[in-house]
């Protein structure tokens, strides 16, 4: 019975744990190299009476045991081991406190070091090409290790050259540049590692000298770049002789022409992180993909195997051309892997070509035998033939699967979609706008058979993104076991695989993508939910119900209430749609799948059935034709306009206008996408 009791108690002390705040950790940063060296803050969240500086403390990172010193109660300095893969792995803290061995884990991102820059490195012709004895500046933060422990100026720095062996595939020899150097931020330098038949890679490291005792390798790494004593008529040499041979076909998968295609259909794209990650980016992408603003690569190959890389400029514009040497290009094999699986490979493949012929005047070569894709190809429809498209954007408007458009402004927690055996749930959460008789929606919760929950929230003018985990608290001989929500909002854009999830996302638009199929992509803007779009797969088809529809390719039935048989009629008034039917799908409060841990409120506080919204706009003609203006001849745009602009116009703040001018500008701009799906409004 004691031994019963303990257990209770714990689990309590565990819920405390888990719902005051959503992590244990707070890392900062949450992300460094992957080649290690990262100084982590690591703050212990939601206990008061810990005392790290009383306890001997473990901390691993992806199981590698990392150096550690103490800086408060709560707070330790971990310097990053490295480590021998990239991406999302997990941090341990971990201590024992009486019987109970206290375990702390949060996630912390891995960046491939083909994507890391941790200071900047200037050549004498901008780019990444460094020739034998040509000069270099090297420019970094003096605060390499925390100012809070350390004086910058208290500790000299040691200047390396470490280079890449393309055989071995891993960082090898070591070359001392300076050693005994000052720390003042900046030095200029020279690379000379002699005569060279090739080109091969180059980093450069910065540590601090400190006392070997303290054990803190703390060290800071440039991106990549290519060292040679080749002249140029000796790389255009190599690319006469690379080009024997050489030649791919264009061939699916195709790019769009405009990159908000490309953002529509991420599912079959993905962000060509390579030069799209951290301080690198510029210097990669001015170097390799002149002219271009974001690249994607694609997730499916092309028949020979290969993958497709598409570029577009600071308009959204594809670039492509074979006059231009930013356009993009067929890959053998894409950046981002573990190095010692992908880097060899693409250097030999794909980067050292590129050098060869468009650094010597011959690329027009280069796109001949790697030729850009010119966007003809591509069908802006083809995500449609695999899934159907719901969505809810603005002032919630809704598009059901079979493509019927109403608007609902509901007051509390809804289902928008559900299937009688709970193998697919999508509950929103609907809150009104200041003092307008209008809601807009501000979170959301996914649960689909096979993989854990997920939840948006709109908080602080930035999307945050829960993923239901398991934690576990290890006691003498007893694991507890308890359901815990993890907070995925990150500072970089990225990828992940969250156990049988993929998760793509970048603070203000994230998209989810289920084992059965399903597709969710949410985007935040100005403080609510702006647009909501799920793509459902045929296995659902005929199985769904609630407010985004009963998907059946007839629009009839879309307009079900909830525990009946009797479709409302398409063609009815607001007022009955608004009362018979949408008010049927308020969530109770004990099906509610939300966690409530963001916010620490519960279902009572959104829930309002007496909250009548305004169904009918009101035009008088100034303020018609203002809204016209700005609006076309979309009505659900003018009806944002004209219901929620002057109730917030009252508080006469620019955020208030901006809020409002953000709901009709959504669903204006939300309209012209729907076109590239074959999707016109059926207001």
């Amino acid at each position: 019975m004691l031994q019963n009791l303990f257990s209770i108690t714990l689990v309590e002390k565990l819920r405390s744990l888990v719902f005051t705040s959503v992590k244990e950790l707070s890392l900062t940063p949450n992300y460094g190299n992957q080649l290690g060296g990262q100084s982590v803050s690591v703050e212990i969240l939601n206990d008061d009476d810990i005392n790290l500086l009383a306890f001997n403390i473990t901390c691993t990172f992806d199981n590698i045991e990392a150096s550690v010193y103490p800086i408060s109660s709560t707070t330790i300095l971990a310097i990053m081991p490295s480590l021998n893969r990239a991406g999302y792995i997990p941090i341990n803290v971990q201590f024992q406190e009486g019987p109970i061995i206290w375990s702390f884990t949060e996630d912390f991102y891995s960046v491939p070091f083909l994507e890391a820059s941790d200071f900047e490195m200037v050549t004498e012709e901008g780019g990444l090409l460094i020739k034998q004895g040509q000069s270099i500046q090297l420019l970094w933060n003096k605060e390499i290790l925390p100012s809070v422990l350390w004086d910058p100026s208290s500790y000299d720095i040691t200047v390396e050259i470490w280079t890449f062996d393309s055989t071995l595939g891993k960082l090898t020899d070591e070359h001392v540049l300076w050693y005994s150097y000052g720390n003042s931020g900046m030095v200029n330098t020279s690379v000379d590692l002699g005569s060279k038949s090739d080109i091969f890679p180059i980093i450069f490291q910065i540590h601090p000298n400190l006392n070997p005792n303290l054990n803190l390798n703390s060290r800071i790494w440039s991106g990549i770049a290519y060292y040679t004593s080749l002249d140029d008529f000796r790389l255009s040499d190599q690319c006469a002789q690379w080009s024997i041979g050489e030649h791919i076909k264009n061939s699916a998968p195709y790019c769009p022409k405009e990159e908000s295609d490309i953002l529509l259909a991420n599912s079959q794209y993905v962000l060509h992180k390579m030069v799209t990650a951290g301080t690198y980016k510029d210097q990669y992408i001015a170097y390799f993909y002149p002219g271009a603003s974001n690249c994607y690569h694609s997730r499916m190959f092309t028949p020979e195997g290969y993958m497709k890389v598409c570029c577009y400029d600071n308009t959204g514009k594809l670039l492509a051309s074979r006059n231009h040497d930013g356009s993009g290009r067929i890959i053998r094999y894409p950046p981002g892997g573990p190095f010692t699986e992908s880097l060899t490979s693409y250097f030999l493949e794909d980067v050292l070509p590129y050098i060869f012929c468009c650094k010597t005047r011959h690329c027009d070569n280069f796109f001949l035998l790697r030729p850009p894709d010119y966007g003809e190809a591509y069908d802006s429809k083809a995500l449609l033939q695999e899934n159907t498209l719901g969505a809810v954007y603005g002032d919630p408007h809704i598009m059901t699967f079979d493509h019927l458009f109403y608007t609902v402004n509901l007051k509390g927690e809804v289902y928008l979609v559900e299937t009688e055996d709970e193998s697919f749930t999508l509950q929103g959460r609907f809150e009104q706008i200041l003092s307008a008789p209008a809601t807009v929606m501000t979170a959301l919760v996914v649960k689909s058979e096979g993989s854990p929950k997920v939840e948006f929230y709109s908080l602080n003018n930035t999307l945050e993104v829960l993923v239901e985990s398991t934690c576990y608290m290890i006691m003498v001989n007893v694991t507890l076991e308890y359901k815990c929500m993890v907070n995925l909002n990150r500072e970089l854009a990225d990828e992940r695989a969250w156990e049988n999830l993929r998760v793509i996302g970048d603070g203000t638009r994230t998209k989810v993508i289920f084992p059965n199929g399903a597709i969710i992509d949410v985007r935040e803007s100005h403080g609510f939910l702006a647009v909501v779009l799920l793509f459902v797969p045929e296995s659902l088809k005929g199985r769904t119900r609630g407010l985004m529809g009963t998907h059946s390719d007839t629009t009839i039935d879309d307009l079900l209430p909830r525990y009946e048989n009797k479709s409302v009629s398409v063609g009815a008034s607001a007022e009955t749609i608004f009362s018979t039917f949408a008010k049927t799908w308020f969530v109770r409060s004990e099906d509610s799948l939300f966690s409530y841990v963001l916010t620490n409120q519960k279902w009572s506080d959104f829930y309002d059935s007496s909250f009548y919204p305004v169904l009918r706009a009101n035009l008088n003609p100034k303020t018609k034709e203002l809204a016209t203006s700005l609006c076309g001849d979309l009505p659900e745009c003018i009806f944002d306009y004209i219901v929620t602009r002057p109730s917030l116009l009252d508080y006469n703040t620019t955020t208030s206008v901006q809020e409002s001018l953000q709901l009709w500008q959504v669903t204006r701009s939300f309209n012209s996408e729907l076109r590239q799906y074959g999707v016109s409004s059926g207001y």
